[in-house]
């Protein structure tokens, strides 16, 4: 039984008689996102659904084993969410703008193969050292946040959030104390933030690292 992403996508790779570093041409990238696909290192990727193209499989059943394998239902809403990278200001306009930033700035958007954002979902590219902790608690400049347009959030959450002060929004962990809300960064350099009159506006679904 294949459980695992990494295993389907071997299988599939080898019913189709195609290597590594063919598919990796075909698709655009380095040879190196391939095997740490199949080594169950990537479990997400911005080329997912090239990938699928171009082995003719399913995105449903690729990422959750669902259905067909050769079924493709590749604009499948359940599986497959169109989302825009945006930068932290244009977070502040989104989605209440969204047509209008849709159409005249946004360059690039990400098909993400996710049920965990809905159709008003983005992402967002790390910039600086802030969250840069120790072990698990690092994310580092250059990766893609996956976020959800909410202002919902629990304790501990990683959320995009405005400071009323600030003419952009900023990436930080937010914790509720008992004598107030604060918004952290995992880097000790950085000070903790006392979150008042502010507002959440989404929370971090997924982060991905891209590997060319």
């Amino acid at each position: 039984m294949m459980e695992t992403l990494a295993q389907r996508l071997k299988f599939v790779m080898k019913e189709a008689g195609i290597n590594q570093s063919e598919l990796a041409v075909r698709v655009g990238i380095k040879q190196q996102a391939i095997s740490r696909m199949l080594r169950g290192v990537t479990k997400n990727s911005r080329y997912f659904l090239p990938i699928c193209n171009e082995l003719s499989v399913s995105p449903k059943w690729l990422m959750e084993g669902i259905g067909d394998i050769y079924t493709r239902d590749i604009n499948s809403d359940a599986v497959i969410h169109r989302i825009p990278l945006l930068t932290l200001k244009q977070v502040l306009n989104w989605p209440q703008n969204k047509a209008q930033l849709a159409d005249e700035i946004i360059e690039t958007w990400w098909e993400i193969s996710s049920t965990n954002v809905g159709q008003d979902g983005y992402a967002i590219r790390v910039r600086g050292d802030s969250m840069e902790g120790q072990g698990h608690r690092c994310i580092s400049e250059g990766c893609v946040l996956i976020v959800e347009s909410t202002s919902e959030y629990e304790s501990g959450d990683l959320v995009i959030a405005k400071l009323p002060t600030s003419s952009s929004a900023c990436f930080k962990q937010i914790v509720d104390e008992a004598d107030a809300t604060y918004l952290m960064s995992f880097n000790q350099n950085y000070p903790l933030i006392k979150f008042e009159n502010g507002e959440v506006l989404g929370v971090i679904r997924q982060a991905i690292y891209e590997y060319y």
